[in-house]
């Protein structure tokens, strides 16, 4: 049979949960090694990401609801899902398996770029980790919102919207 086409598509911000990843990490060191660099990292580093995505075994609701509230905080869920996502592509690629193309969902986006080589991954931890965190600070001040927009940037910025822009080579 021919062989199919392969695709990457990273999740946004909501697919984070306690535990997440925990598997692969505990079982394989290439797994692990990026969540080792996020522990080092600058940027990162304290914010504890393995403790807020491994934390210990909740005995009760409450505490469960605690460890999910933490890490659902924009400034650690962000930052935690490109751990996430750097987990599972070192492991992808210690087997061998590439893709074609790459997308993402919402924050997903940002590690499609670094899979598509547009920023190593400290970078993409960095940008993870300011991009929580700027978001956070946003919401606390900014009934704000997000909207898709197709058009011309140019046709968009006299408005003052803040514009991200990928363009993928």
């Amino acid at each position: 049979s021919e062989a199919g086409r392969v695709a990457f598509l990273f999740s946004g911000q909501g697919s984070q949960y306690p535990g997440m990843g925990s598997d692969l990490a505990m079982a394989f060191p290439q797994a692990r090694a990026p969540w080792d660099l996020a522990a080092s990292h600058s940027v990162t580093g304290p914010l504890k990401l393995h403790k807020l995505a491994f934390p210990p075994a909740a005995f009760d609701q409450v505490e469960f609801g605690n460890q999910q509230q933490r890490l659902t905080l924009m400034q650690h869920a962000q930052p935690a899902i490109a751990a996430t996502a750097l987990s599972h592509l070192a492991l992808l690629e210690a087997l061998g398996l590439e893709a074609e193309m790459a997308g993402g969902h919402s924050f997903g986006e940002i590690m499609a770029l670094h899979y598509a080589g547009a920023f190593d991954r400290d970078a993409a931890l960095t940008i993870a980790a300011s991009r929580g965190r700027e978001m956070a600070n946003a919401a606390q001040t900014t009934e704000g919102a997000m909207l898709a927009v197709q058009c011309p940037a140019d046709r968009i910025a006299p408005l003052g919207l803040a514009v991200w822009i990928f363009y993928l080579a």
